[in-house]
């Protein structure tokens, strides 16, 4: 059933009403959730096989282990049966399923059993939704994952909104999906579209930070391999290092010889003047309302006066 009118939600797309990741407070053997096709059953973890999709990483389950070995198991994994084998494919819970191996592994069999919540009717974009959707929703992301997910939830949704009815343009449902504005969205699309691989391979290893990636994705690309070879040598990068460059690229340095004076009348210089004054004021009335564009309206000011350089009264 396509999701209503209105606010757009990613239960509704997945004909889900309650929480996939919900603690687990009934009895396993039972169907769980008013309306809803699934069970939860206690499999064995070493019938569970990850999803070739996941892209969330699994390293550091240390801490995991050791509250499951304290509490047990307190959230179920979602899985869905491996067509023709005794398996089942993990959609969420791959920490978990992780976890529980290691704790069998050493010799701890108590745990082989974990509750499951068995999907039987996803399609594979829906499947490939929710896996996203779980991870997004229930755990501390990096930074590469923020932007991983959001580039594949894109493609996803733009499929699926090829044979279905979805309300809003696919950046708004990104945002909705995932609990962001639209104006961070629009930040990851650009790492996603203009940050060069070398930047992004260093977002992914966490060597440089959302921000700085964000700032780097607005250079051309040839200015984003130039602080790529700093960035080696010096091992770092800032956002402050990042906006330094990109302030310079946008002064223009104009050979002397093709630059033309343009004649003007002295009535025009102060039309100019009065014009000019007015924009200045502007600009220092808007760095005083909008801090963060202090340095690109303070570079307005700049180019204003270059400008005005070249006008010579006659």
């Amino acid at each position: 059933m396509a999701p209503g009118k209105g606010k757009f939600s990613i239960t509704d797309l997945l004909n889900s009403k309650s929480n996939t990741t919900q603690d687990i407070d009934v009895d396993i053997s039972e169907t769980t959730g008013a309306g809803n096709d699934f069970k939860v059953d206690l499999i064995s973890v070493n019938n569970l096989e990850p999803s070739e999709d996941n892209f969330y990483s699994v390293e550091d389950v240390a801490d995991l282990k050791d509250s499951i070995e304290l509490l047990g198991v307190q959230q179920n994994l979602t899985v869905k049966p491996i067509i023709g084998t005794d398996k089942y494919k993990v959609i969420a819970g791959h920490r978990r399923r992780l976890a529980s191996l290691q704790l069998v592994g050493e010799g701890k069999e108590q745990f082989e059993l974990v509750p499951c919540r068995v999907e039987t009717s996803l399609d594979e974009i829906k499947e490939k939704i929710m896996l996203i959707y779980t991870n997004s929703t229930t755990r501390q992301l990096s930074d590469w994952e923020k932007v991983e997910q959001l580039a594949q939830l894109k493609e996803l949704l733009k499929e699926y909104k090829k044979n279905h009815d979805l309300p809003g343009r696919v950046r708004e449902l990104l945002a909705e999906a995932l609990n962001v504005s639209v104006t961070q969205v629009g930040r990851i699309e650009s790492i996603n579209n203009n940050l060069v691989p070398e930047f992004k391979d260093e977002l992914k290893e966490s060597n440089i930070s959302f921000s700085t990636a964000a700032e780097l994705s607005r250079l051309p690309v040839e200015d984003q391999k130039v602080v790529y070879e700093q960035h080696k040598e010096s091992g770092t990068t800032t956002i402050s290092n990042v906006k330094a460059k990109s302030a310079a690229e946008r002064q223009e340095i104009i050979p002397a010889e093709k630059i033309t004076v343009i004649k003007i009348t002295y009535r025009e210089r102060k039309m100019i003047d009065g014009a000019s004054n007015y924009i200045r004021g502007v600009l220092v009335h808007a760095i005083k309302k909008t801090p963060t564009m202090k340095q690109e309206f303070e570079e307005s000011i700049k180019k204003l006066s270059l400008i005005e350089q070249y006008l010579e009264v006659e």
